[in-house]
C-alpha cells in the first residue's frame, strides 16, 4: 500500500486551461494539471526537466499562481534528500513517487520510505545502458552527464534517472565541479565493463531476413563484423543492423528463401551507428554485447581481443 492510499488520498486530474497564459519557458518547464485532493482543487507541476533552483520555482509558482489563485504542488520522480530538505525549508508542497507526501494545505506529511534505500537493479534501462557505453568510449575518468546530452540525445530527466541508475549500481560516484555534474569512478575501464555485464541486455529486438534491394542502409554487425576484423570465416548470410523505427517489420520474414537475394537483418532498440567510427559498422562495444549470448570459444577469443585494444586505447 502506497502514501495515497494509506492516507485515504482520491485524488482526481483534468487538464489545465491556462497554459496559453504563461510565458514559453515556464510550460517547457512543468506539464500542469488541475486536480481535485479530496474535495480541495490544486495545481499539480510534473517536471519535464531538472527542477530549477529554488528562487526560480518559487517565482515560478508564483506565476502560475497570479492566473489561477490555488495550491501549487509538485509530483516528483525524483528526489535527492538535499533537495527535499529544500523544498520542506520552503514550505514548497509536493508528493514523490506516491512515498513521501507534502501537502500542508491539506495537512497531510507521510514519510512512507527512505529516500536513501537503493533498490536491488536487476538491468540496466536503455537510456542508462547507452550512456555506460558513451562512458566506456571517453579518454577520461570524469563523465560530464552535460556532454553526454548532444551525443545520446536524452532529455535532462532521462539523463537523470540514467546516471542515478549507475550510482545506485555501485559502479560510478557522482560528483560536481562548480555548477556541473560528472561522474567517476574507482574501477578501470575493463574493470567498469565486467562487473556491469548482468546489468547489460541484448540490444537486438528481432532478427529476420528481407530482400537486400529494400534494406535502408547495410550496417554491418554480429559475426559478419566480426569475420571483417579478424580471420574468423564469415557467416554464409551477410548480417545487417536496423534501427526498429526505420524499417516495417513487417518485410521481415524468418524463413530463408534466397541466400543470393536475402540478408539476415538485426532490429535494434537503439540507431546502430550511436558509436560507429566510421558510419559503416556498429562500434565493438554495441558488438560484443549483442553477442553476449554466444557459446561459440572461437568469438569469445575475438570479442576479448577486440575489448583489450580499446581498454589500451581508453587507459589513462
Amino acid at each position: 500500500m502506497n502514501a495515497i492510499e494509506v492516507l485515504g488520498l482520491k485524488i482526481e486530474v483534468n487538464d489545465w486551461k491556462y497554459n496559453n497564459h504563461l510565458p514559453l519557458y515556464i510550460t517547457n518547464t512543468y506539464t500542469i494539471k488541475k486536480v481535485l485532493i479530496n474535495n480541495v482543487y490544486a495545481l499539480m507541476l510534473l517536471p519535464n526537466e531538472e527542477l530549477p533552483n529554488t528562487p526560480a520555482l518559487k517565482k515560478h509558482i508564483s506565476r502560475i499562481q497570479n492566473i489561477e489563485n490555488l495550491p501549487v504542488f509538485l509530483k516528483l520522480e525524483i528526489l535527492s534528500e538535499y533537495r527535499k530538505n529544500n523544498l520542506l525549508t520552503n514550505q514548497i508542497p509536493f508528493i514523490y513517487l506516491d512515498k513521501l507526501i507534502y501537502l500542508p494545505f491539506l495537512g497531510t506529511v507521510l514519510a512512507k520510505t527512505n529516500l536513501n534505500s537503493k533498490k536491488p537493479i536487476e538491468k540496466f534501462t536503455l537510456s542508462t545502458q547507452l550512456l555506460f557505453i558513451w562512458i566506456m568510449y571517453q579518454n577520461t575518468d570524469k563523465y560530464y552527464i552535460s556532454e553526454a546530452i548532444s551525443k545520446l540525445n536524452f532529455s535532462n530527466m532521462t539523463l537523470t534517472r540514467a546516471y542515478r541508475q549507475l550510482v545506485n549500481s555501485g559502479l560510478f560516484c557522482e560528483a560536481k565541479d562548480v555548477r556541473k555534474i560528472y561522474l567517476t569512478s574507482i574501477y578501470s575501464k575493463k574493470e567498469l565493463f565486467e562487473k556491469a555485464k548482468p546489468y547489460l541486455t541484448s540490444q537486438i529486438l528481432k532478427t529476420g531476413y528481407i530482400n537486400k534491394k529494400i534494406l535502408p542502409k547495410r550496417i554491418l554487425c554480429g559475426e559478419s563484423l566480426l569475420s571483417e576484423l579478424s580471420l574468423l570465416t564469415p557467416p554464409r548470410i551477410a548480417e545487417y543492423a536496423v534501427y526498429h523505427n526505420k524499417i516495417d517489420k513487417l518485410l521481415l520474414t524468418n524463413e530463408l528463401i534466397d541466400p543470393n537475394e536475402q540478408v539476415k537483418v538485426e532490429l535494434w532498440n537503439y540507431d546502430p551507428l550511436l558509436f560507429s567510427k566510421d558510419n559503416e559498422t556498429t562500434d565493438i562495444i554495441s558488438l560484443v554485447i549483442s553477442l553476449f549470448e554466444t557459446e561459440d570459444e572461437r568469438i569469445e577469443i575475438v570479442l576479448e581481443q577486440l575489448l583489450e585494444k580499446i581498454w589500451k586505447e581508453k587507459s589513462l
